[in-house]
């Protein structure tokens, strides 16, 4: 199998575990939302990246050395982890962009293709190499 089928195949198999943990943070997040510091304020909520990590040997899809290269690593400090650092940022109808943390480009299918990269924001085929969703697998 090609490793950029296997990068997307990861991506797609990791996602469940985003939207569950991302769900899960919501009620603490909202109550967070709802404070501020000092009256007259609100408090900016903090972004929330995640690290996605393949059950099959336990790496993490990773930008190697933040560059737009995708592949698959046991665990980076480089850049403070940043490199390794995703979060998803809802587009509409349950289609979401995932953003590095480090240079805030998403992940792209370059053109629509196998070939899976970073990219700052696409306009090919209206964005649509660039966006993500959960599909649920019937058993």
């Amino acid at each position: 199998m090609k490793r950029s089928k296997l990068l997307c195949l990861v991506v797609l198999a990791l996602l469940p575990a985003i939207f569950w943990m991302n769900g899960s943070d919501s009620k603490a997040q909202g109550r967070s939302r709802s404070r501020s510091k000092l009256p007259g304020t609100i408090s900016k909520p903090q972004e929330q990246y995640y690290r996605l990590q393949l059950k099959h040997g336990g790496q993490f899809l990773d930008a190697d050395h933040c560059s737009t290269t995708i592949s698959l690593n046991p665990g980076s400090d480089y850049e403070g982890g940043a490199c390794e650092l995703w979060r998803l940022v809802p587009n509409g109808d349950g289609w979401n962009r995932l953003q590095l943390k480090h240079g805030g480009q998403f992940l792209d299918a370059d053109h629509c293709s196998t070939t899976i990269s970073l990219n700052p924001g696409s306009e090919y085929e209206d964005g649509a190499c660039e966006l993500w969703r959960l599909v649920p697998v019937s058993r």
